[in-house]
């Protein structure tokens, strides 16, 4: 951006004389704001995901510059994923400034099952009901918990056995 002023000179002596000079002075101003407290890229656990911070620009000429934030993308599924977030800052001349910080989020911690059955000694002719097995998670809210059979030779050939797996 830049601004035209005009300045002037004028001197008189003690006879009346006068002399003045004028010099069209244009200014301009080419420096960005800055942004002193610029987040860095991170990668952080899906349950320490960073608050957004509140960004602050400086600039040489102008006293109140506005921070303008964006959430360019995110792709957090299931705990995992990137945060991609964006700061901007334009002062009245026009110049800019941006700062992109990339978090990535990542799951670290396991599903937790809930009411494991313990492993049990049945009569072949009285094979228990599949008991329903739920889990918690520290990174989403649904958990599928997938019942699988699987089957193993039984006592000398007899009564076949059957195995289970959550």
């Amino acid at each position: 951006g830049s601004g035209e002023m005009v300045l002037q000179w004028e001197s008189t002596d003690n006879c009346g004389n006068t002399v003045s000079y004028t010099q069209p002075t244009t200014a301009t101003e080419t420096s960005a704001p800055a942004l002193p407290e610029e987040p860095a890229d991170v990668s952080v656990d899906c349950e320490a995901i960073p608050a957004v911070p509140t960004i602050t620009a400086t600039d040489n000429c102008d006293t109140v510059v506005d921070v303008v934030f964006t959430e360019v993308s995110n792709t957090v599924v299931d705990g995992c994923g990137e945060i991609v977030r964006q700061w901007e800052s334009t002062d009245k001349c026009g110049n800019t400034v941006s700062h992109t910080q990339t978090i990535t989020v990542t799951d670290t911690t396991a599903p937790v099952l809930s009411s494991e059955p313990g492993d049990v000694s049945v009569d072949c002719e009285a094979i228990p009901a599949v008991p329903t097995i739920t889990a918690t998670y520290n990174c989403d809210t649904v958990v599928d918990v997938v019942f699988t059979e699987g089957s193993n030779t039984g006592v000398d050939g007899v009564c076949e056995g059957r195995g289970c797996m959550w």
